[in-house]
């Protein structure tokens, strides 16, 4: 049998210390007093307070007990409970909050120290409010000083939880581990409100690394009921340390942390993670209640986790802070994710934080905004500024997030500035974002911003930008899409929506603006490609902007309205140079089929830009031209293997609403090799393939291109009126070689192939083209009247082309100002071997009215061959033809000259009373061979029906399309930077 041992007894009076009573407010070192309940515990004990109300510490008004302590008290050491919600079982106390408060004696000087301080580590404190102290309300630190739960206390704040009564060290300080602050039931949450200093400060030291701690369910900054400030004098939270949690997913878990004069929370140690809290609301998440500058910083610390907090309404006028904002080298590897950043706790309506809702800056590096899991998603809306600023950082992500509009995504919820802005940063990635609805007043709203020369290499790849999450419906930005702008360049805009914005889609401003690449983005259009959700002015616009590649495919349609006729892709500026355009279909849906109209050109090139390449593009159903370049300083530009007025196939027409390309006074421009241009000029608009109009529209190449035909040049898909129209001053132009011009002007009895027009129209060359027949010349398509027509304009050469199968006139030189032109070396009426028979529908050629011009020469090459015409093979019409000189040709011939391949009805008709002019001749290669023989009229300016019935001597052409078209066709045409 074990004998008792004799400390037994000794043990038996400490086991009923297991509890110890406190019952009085006194301060003294006696039984009853915690001052003598702390300094006698021991492992395993438990403070309790059963105060009665006769005690001088009660205070009817409050329901509670002030303990009014004259110097420090002794220190916490292990496994020790100090619960004051037992007080609360006492008549006379309250049970809406703390019953015993622990204060300084004020009538003294305040001594150095805090309210409690814990050295040890498995203890509770519980329900106490601890205020006025010089150090921290409660302080945890040393190296055994772990795993301690604070619960259900007011810190810094009188027992009502309404009135601020510093610590003025701070409310309280983690300078150990795996401490728990707070709880997830209303019990258990912390007041920690009016503090000196931080509202909780954890701190690694020397002997305990201060990691492993939860901060859960805490009220930070505010009163009890969350509604009003009660701030900390600097942050809510400051953490030094690694490791620790702050919120948590369960109900009750988040901190609310609001009110604070400084940031809500501070953050220098990585690896921590922050879930779940309100930051900068009340209570409700329904109102601002920020802390003075930003919700979050997180400064030089790395791999922290922030996801599921509500960070809003902080900052203020004189701070500017925000939401969130990552700062210096340090704060790399953080994920940021699943946040609402500048709005309420439902995601619906504005909270602002007074500046940018996510700022990125001084050099952090590979932190991740957003992401594409599950709750990844940050809504980053509403706030005073950007949504997200970066500035001098590089390698950071930000995707899957929407950035102003609502939680989501159908609504607009702006930041007042912009949604995304890079200031010199580089090699970001932006991806997979609804970046909708941002600006709150006119002048702001960027969707995208990329802002200086260390902006570089930048990815913006996959976002909505102007629309809804969708893609179906437009959620403006006030201002452009996607801005480029101050040197920012190498840069990828890939695969985007971009669309429904106020401005245009995408803009490039200014020459230092280089080597970026826009490709594989709707812009207009929605998400299906297949209908309209415009920008408001322009799809694409480079202002300046140098060196620049443009495609392969994008979709640029639906921009512009008819107030703000926007183009698909506006080029201009001096600057404006050696930019690519290639690949891209614009004006027409996803699949190249159908119209989507732009509103204004397809393309613009303007204001001085050169050097610019078009290829390989669709350019069609936009309602003005396909193609304009405007200006005498427009030069240098390179059009070529573009379909423009038809589908991505070439063999549908989905025709431009005026001309295929528009040259206004542009100059030295190369149009070809190999652009498709039919079916131009819609809705009754008279349209040419190519129109040249203006004064300084000279020097101009147009070769190897077929205007009027399908992609395979063996089908007519003619324009409405002109294949290529040479007027209004088009000086020194190129028409040729290799262009098939045909089917022009389908069905009205006006279309011509090539058109030169106006008495300052001169020095223009056709060379080498087929007009009025297929590729291959051996096949007419039907639809012009007339294959080549100069009307008023001098001193033209029109050389060594085949001109045949058109339904009225070859060639047609008209009008008194007419004069000095050269037909030389032509086939007109032949198929391209010159040897079978593919006439004109009457004259070969028409000189109607015209004076002083060559249709062949002695030399080799200048005779023309006219053979196979309905009527005669030359006819000189009119009093005003005079002067011209017809040698060396071959009429009704084949090209050797010796088989008859005969006109109709003649060779040569001089149909006029003047017989200045000169036909064959005795010298060496002036005689024409064939049907050679003149026959005369007298009729001296009115056509014979036995010659040429029905043909005008002027076509209507030359009188109705050109003098009402240019003013028509300019009337409202946008010029906007």
């Amino acid at each position: 049998m074990r004998q008792a041992r004799p400390c037994l007894f000794g043990l038996e009076p400490r086991q009923l210390l297991a509890v110890i009573p406190v019952i009085s407010t006194s301060d003294v070192n006696e039984p009853g007093t915690l001052r003598f309940a702390l300094g006698s515990s021991e492992p395993g004990d438990r403070i309790t307070f059963e105060i009665s109300t006769e005690d001088g510490g009660y205070n009817p008004a409050t329901g509670a007990w002030t303990i009014t302590v004259d110097s420090s008290l002794p220190s916490v050491l292990n496994s020790i409970t100090i619960d004051g919600l037992t007080q609360q079982a006492q008549p006379g106390a309250s049970t809406s909050h703390p019953a015993i408060e622990i204060v300084p004696r004020s009538s003294i000087s305040a001594f150095s120290g805090n309210g409690l301080n814990i050295i040890g580590g498995e203890n509770t404190v519980r329900g106490l409010a601890i205020d006025g102290f010089s150090g921290f309300g409660v302080a945890m630190s040393g190296s055994g000083a772990d795993r301690n739960l604070v619960t259900g206390n007011f810190i810094g704040t009188d027992v009502t939880g309404s009135t601020a009564r510093p610590n003025v060290g701070g409310g309280i300080l983690v300078g150990s581990s795996d401490n728990t602050i707070g709880g997830t039931a209303a019990v258990e949450r912390n007041l920690i409100s009016g503090n000196g200093k931080d509202g909780i400060l954890i701190e690694s030291g020397e002997v305990n690394a201060a990691t492993g701690n939860v901060i859960l369910g805490n009220r930070i900054g505010t009163d009890a009921a969350g509604s009003l400030a009660v701030g900390n004098a600097q942050t809510g939270l400051r953490v030094r340390s690694t490791g620790n949690t702050v919120g948590g997913t369960s109900s009750g878990a988040g901190n609310l942390i609001a009110g604070n004069l400084k940031e809500g929370l501070f953050v220098q140690g990585g690896g921590n993670a922050f879930l779940g809290n309100f930051i900068g609301v009340d209570a409700a998440g329904t109102a601002a209640l920020g802390n003075g500058l930003s919700g979050l910083t997180l400064e030089g610390s790395g791999s922290n986790t922030v996801r599921g907090n509500v960070l809003s309404g902080n900052g203020t006028a004189s701070s500017g802070a925000g939401g969130i904002i990552l700062n210096g080298s340090g704060a790399t590897q953080n994920l940021v994710r699943g946040n609402l950043i500048g709005l309420n706790n439902a995601g619906t309506a504005a909270i602002p934080n007074r500046a940018n809702g996510v700022v990125i800056i001084g050099g952090a590096t590979q932190n991740s905004l957003g992401g594409t899991g599950t709750g990844d998603r940050n809504v980053i809306s509403g706030n005073g500024g950007f949504g997200v600023l970066v500035q001098q950082s590089s390698n950071n992500a930000i995707v899957g997030n929407s950035i102003g509009t609502d939680a989501a995504g159908n609504s607009a919820v702006g930041n007042a500035t912009g949604g995304i802005v890079f200031f010199d940063s580089s090699d970001m990635q932006v991806l997979g974002n609804l970046v909708s609805g941002n600006g709150a007043q006119p002048g702001s709203g960027l969707g995208i911003w990329l802002n200086g020369s260390g902006s570089t290499r930048n990815l913006v790849q996959g976002n909505y930008v102007g629309t809804n999450l969708a893609g179906t419906a437009a959620i403006p930005n006030l201002r452009v899409g996607v801005y480029l702008q101050s040197g920012a360049g190498d840069n990828s805009v890939s695969g985007n929506v971009i669309s429904g914005n106020l401005q245009q889609g995408i803009e490039l401003n200014g020459s230092d603006v280089s080597g970026n690449a826009i490709s594989g983005n709707k812009i207009g259009l929605n998400v299906g490609g297949n209908a309209a959700v415009g920008n408001r002015m322009d799809g694409i616009q480079l202002v300046g902007a140098s060196n620049n590649t443009i495609g392969p495919g994008n979709v640029i349609s639906g921009n512009g309205f008819s107030d703000a006729p926007g183009s698909g892709v506006n080029i201009n500026g001096s600057g404006a140079a050696s930019n690519l355009v290639q690949g891209n279909f614009i004006g027409t849906d996803a699949a190249g089929q159908s119209a989507v109209p732009n509103a204004g050109d397809g393309i613009i090139i303007q204001s001085a830009a050169g050097n610019n390449t078009l290829s390989g593009n669709v350019v069609s159903g936009n309602s003005r031209s396909g193609i304009e370049l405007s200006g005498a300083d427009v030069a240098g530009n390179a059009i070529s293997d573009n379909k423009i007025g038809l589908n991505v196939g070439g063999n549908s027409a989905v025709g431009n609403g005026l001309d295929g390309i528009l040259v206004s006074g542009a100059s030295r421009n190369t149009i070809g090799p190999g652009n498709v241009l039919s079916a131009n000029g819609t809705g009754g608009q008279q349209g040419a393939g190519v129109n040249f109009t203006g004064s300084g529209a000279t020097g101009n190449v147009v070769q190897g291109n077929f205007i009027g035909t399908d992609g395979s040049g063996a089908r007519a898909i003619g324009n409405s009126a002109i294949g290529i129209f040479l007027g209004d001053g088009s000086v020194s132009n190129t028409v040729g070689p290799g262009n098939v011009v045909s089917g022009n002007g389908p069905g009205t009895g006006q279309g011509v192939g090539v058109y030169v027009f106006g008495a300052t129209s001169t020095g223009n060359v056709v060379v080498g083209n087929r007009v009025g027949t297929d590729a291959a010349g051996m096949a007419r398509l039907d639809g012009s009247e007339v294959g080549v027509l100069v009307y008023l304009s001098p001193n033209n050469l029109v050389r060594g082309n085949q001109v045949s199968g058109n339904r009225t006139i070859g060639i047609e030189i008209a009008g008194t100002t007419a004069s000095g032109n050269q037909l030389f070396g032509n086939i007109v009426g032949l198929d391209a071997t010159g040897v079978g028979a593919l006439g004109n529908g009457f004259d070969g050629v028409f000189i109607n009215d015209a004076p002083g011009n060559l249709i062949g020469g002695p030399n080799v090459g200048q005779g023309n061959f006219i053979s196979a015409n309905g009527s005669v093979g030359i006819q000189l019409f009119g009093t005003g033809a005079t002067g011209n000189v017809v040698q060396g040709n071959a009429i009704g011939t084949d090209v050797s000259g010796q088989r008859p391949v005969p006109n109709r009805t003649a060779g040569i008709f001089v149909n006029t009373s003047n017989r200045s002019n000169v036909i064959g001749g005795n010298g060496p290669g002036q005689a024409n061979v064939g049907q050679s023989r003149p026959i005369y009229t007298t009729a001296g300016g009115r056509r014979t029906t036995t010659v040429a019935v029905s043909v005008t001597s002027i076509p209507p052409a030359a009188s109705k399309f050109r003098k009402a078209a240019p003013a028509r066709r300019r009337a409202g045409r946008a010029r906007h930077a």
